[in-house]
């Protein structure tokens, strides 16, 4: 991989990625003991018996309250949480089904949260906010994308509606970037969409692309090996 300095400390490569945010693309190990209400939780997201009853012989119970309202109790307390899934499909859009279909089975939402957040988010609006949490391993905090609206999280891979405060204790995230529809809306006819960039680095570092820092160098720009880099003015040879 070619770099150039721009700053005799701070090392890019050619399409001007800051090589210090590459870190935020990968676990962060962190002692922490993974909270089980959330892994009660995504196992009753699921179709899958085996998963519930694990959960149930650990003492969780859930009761369901109407269409799109569970409440899971553990001893005394309780906490209220939708399927996704359910909300989905609540006014019967056929066309919404396999969406359903997909949330429903654990393995098939695992890993894409950054992908169907911001497809969800581009009908739903909101807060589309990316963030280190907790993970299922109890081991590490990873990056996730999930979206703010009307003070509920909606979470894709947990196939989760959930309260703000209840979700700031299941998982503790640590917010990372925030954009709201409107930002959106805007970048859209921008040049950033064309930048050579996956969503997860539009989740992550979308400030920082349209503010033409960390990924683009702007004007002082060099680009090395003929690479064409595209900075927010246009192209750039």
């Amino acid at each position: 991989m070619n770099f150039t300095i721009r700053d005799k400390n701070i090392k890019y490569n050619s399409y001007g990625i800051h090589m210090g945010n590459v870190q935020m693309f990968f676990a962060e190990p962190k002692d922490i003991e993974f909270d089980t209400r959330m892994g009660a939780i995504r196992a009753y997201t699921s179709c899958n018996p085996f998963r519930h009853m694990k959960y149930n012989k650990m003492g969780f119970k859930l009761q369901r309250e109407n269409h799109d309202k569970y409440r899971l109790w553990f001893g005394e307390k309780f906490l209220e949480f939708s399927r996704f899934s359910d909300v989905l499909t609540g006014n019967h859009p056929i066309k919404l089904i396999p969406y359903k279909l997909e949330l429903l089975t654990h393995d098939k939402r695992k890993g894409e949260c950054h992908f169907r957040s911001f497809y969800f988010f581009n009908s739903l609006g909101g807060i589309l906010e990316t963030s280190y949490v907790d993970d299922s391993s109890g081991k590490v905090r990873v990056v996730h994308s999930y979206i703010r609206r009307k003070n509920k999280i909606i979470d894709y891979t947990s196939n989760l509606g959930i309260s703000e405060k209840d979700y700031e204790d299941l998982v503790h995230p640590t917010v990372l970037n925030q954009v709201s529809h409107e930002e959106y809306l805007s970048d859209r006819k921008s040049p950033i969409v064309s930048l050579p960039m996956g969503l997860k680095f539009y989740c992550l570092f979308r400030n920082e692309l349209l503010n033409g820092h960390t990924f683009l160098g702007g004007e002082e720009w060099e680009v090395s090996d003929g690479v064409k880099q595209k900075t927010l003015g246009g192209y750039k040879q």
